[in-house]
């Protein structure tokens, strides 16, 4: 860096070589898992006939390419700083010559944008080797996964959303994090779950009549349809982007508090 990004309040120079350390430490890990995946998949194709990773599911109909790329990015984004909880390491945390904001904003970046990306070209290019090598083999056709296949905006909020509130909890909690957040996503998810079923009650003249009668019917079935209750799904998509800002804005001022207080220290 020269004299004058040094002196920048914010640099978008230091958050990508934030970025691209903190990519570095995981490419480790990550290529171990493609490893242990392709593995996996290769011994399937020889002992079962078919790379199980490559046949979609039954009842979804999508492969499991999709959920190890969400789950991978929640994990890395649960431990992305635990080295700032970490006693030496924490120090060594401070001494980064950049901002609270520019070490949340580089661990956001890689984890919401960069991982995805890495991640799904990966998945695709093993899964189009493993159909190949199927083929080769007179194994079971699969489907080569692709990744934009299914790609909806419910599916890509709850990956934005998970991967936040998993940097969140990785700068709230030193220990567990993913654990102790699991029980917090818990009891939000059971909240969340009454108001929508209490806004079904009170919204539709199916609920109603059951709030009415005092019991519910087995003929309960609320239409979900967006077109069908326009602003009770309004009001829940609101509020899910309002949760994930709050647990944004959270994280990082998890992170200038911890910083804040190590530096007095």
């Amino acid at each position: 860096m020269n004299d004058t990004t040094v002196r920048t309040p914010f640099s978008p120079e230091r958050v990508a070589l934030l970025a691209r350390n903190r990519l570095l430490e995981d490419l480790s890990p990550f290529l171990i898992a493609l490893g242990a995946l392709a593995g996996l998949n290769v011994l399937s194709i020889l002992l079962g006939g078919a790379a199980f990773l490559n046949h979609p599911s039954r009842h979804s109909g999508e492969s499991g390419w999709a959920f190890l790329i969400w789950l991978g990015g929640v994990l890395l984004a649960g431990r992305a700083f635990s080295q700032m909880h970490n006693g030496r390491g924490g120090s060594d945390w401070i001494l980064l010559p950049a901002t609270s904001f520019e070490k949340y904003a580089a661990a956001f970046v890689s984890y919401v944008v960069v991982y995805p990306l890495a991640a799904a070209l990966a998945a695709s290019g093993l899964s189009a080797i493993l159909e190949g090598l199927a083929a080769l083999l007179k194994a079971s056709p699969g489907v080569v996964f692709n990744p934009l296949a299914g790609l909806d905006e419910g599916s890509v909020f709850g990956y934005l959303f998970f991967v936040t509130a998993s940097l969140a909890a990785s700068a709230r909690f030193g220990k567990l994090s993913l654990v102790k957040a699991g029980a917090l996503f818990s009891a939000w998810a059971a909240f969340l779950g009454f108001l929508f079923v209490l806004g079904m009650l009170l919204s539709t003249p199916e609920g109603r009549e059951a709030l009415g009668n005092r019991h519910f019917s087995y003929r309960f079935r609320p239409d979900f349809d967006p077109a069908s209750e326009p602003v009770l799904i309004w009001v829940f998509r609101a509020w899910g982007w309002f949760s994930w800002a709050a647990a944004a804005v959270y994280g990082y001022f998890r992170v200038a508090e911890k910083e804040a207080v190590d530096e007095v220290q």
